[in-house]
């Protein structure tokens, strides 16, 4: 019976110690996926993370763009509820289904889209067989600057021919 006591106290401090380690890692978890909740909080682009086709995570601007008002509202849907809030209507959930279906394709940028004056690049990336992110990047400005660039380069280019002619016309007289 003393034996049997002494090996239920060493049992007992055994798994005293590891629930304590267990709860050490627990803490540890939970200060991660804070830290990095606030990491994907801070991307101004918008992130919708699904795990078995279900909504997993979405981030503030994700809600914004999908014109949601809070997570719980967006809780539990399924991928093509938040491909149709995108599109309003289904081209984004066919070429969604041909990429998931493609064992080649790790990530692709499936459709560019315009939405209240604004335009949006969206990728979709396959993390693994059961964890998919669709990322959603406003690249309105990125766009206004590259048809100012284009303007600019163009004017350039008139302003060249221009002075071009000028010297050619003054050479010649």
């Amino acid at each position: 019976l003393e034996k049997a006591q002494e090996a239920q106290r060493n049992l007992n401090h055994i798994l005293n110690s590891r629930n304590k380690a267990l709860t050490e890692y627990k803490n540890l978890i939970e200060k991660s996926e804070k830290k990095y909740g606030e990491l994907i909080e801070s991307i101004k682009d918008g992130m919708v993370i699904f795990y078995f086709s279900k909504l997993y995570y979405i981030n503030r601007e994700a809600l914004k763009i999908l014109e949601l008002k809070s997570e719980k509202e967006a809780e539990g849907k399924n991928v093509e509820f938040i491909l149709e809030k995108l599109t309003k209507d289904n081209s984004l959930e066919k070429e969604f289904n041909s990429i998931l279906e493609d064992k080649n394709t790790k990530n692709k940028k499936i459709k560019k889209l315009k939405k209240d004056d604004k335009e949006y690049e969206i990728t979709l990336l396959k993390i693994d067989e059961l964890s998919k992110l669709i990322y959603i990047k406003d690249v309105t400005e990125i766009n206004k600057n590259m048809k100012t660039k284009m303007e600019y380069e163009e004017y350039l280019k008139e302003e060249i021919l221009k002075n071009y002619h000028s010297l050619l016309k003054m050479t010649l007289e």
